[in-house]
């Protein structure tokens, strides 16, 4: 199915596009099987990244006002509260579980929907995984902007 936001949310609205490949439970399971047991946690966690379209508004070059995902693990998030915490797993977990919860990122929009009950636990462990991996640069969590 070919997607598209539902939202205005900001310039180039009709580019934030996406498509969606419905699975049967035996299906999905043995898609799991064959293609995740075959890469590693990190590898199948960047394939998850990919099926439920993180990148569309975490990569860089997106036109969606969306915290950079790249190197955002272990680093420190200000809080729209004014809090300072680290982006460590837990906070990842809750993040996509609960995006707009208690711990909105200082100038962010509460705009990404919740993935509680969507992604399975083992699939999140393995996203989880890919984003600790994912250090290739260095990004202020903040405002989203990278360094080399």
């Amino acid at each position: 199915f070919h997607l598209y936001c539902s939202e205005y949310c900001g310039t180039d609205h009709s580019a934030m596009e996406g498509s969606l490949t419905i699975l049967s439970q035996g299906d999905y399971q043995d898609w799991l099987t064959h293609s995740g047991a075959q890469q590693s946690k990190v590898a199948a966690g960047k394939a998850i990244y990919n099926a439920y379209g993180c990148g569309t508004c975490h990569d860089d070059g997106s036109n969606v006002q969306a915290p950079k995902l790249a190197g955002l693990y272990g680093r420190a998030v200000r809080l729209a509260d004014g809090r300072t915490i680290t982006a460590d797993e837990d906070y990842l977990r809750d993040k996509i579980r609960n995006p707009n919860g208690n711990r909105l990122a200082e100038g962010y929009k509460q705009i990404m929907p919740s993935f509680a009950g969507v992604i399975p636990e083992d699939d999140l462990g393995r996203l989880i995984d890919f984003l600790k991996s994912n250090t290739r640069t260095v990004g202020d969590a903040a405002s989203g902007e990278a360094t080399r």
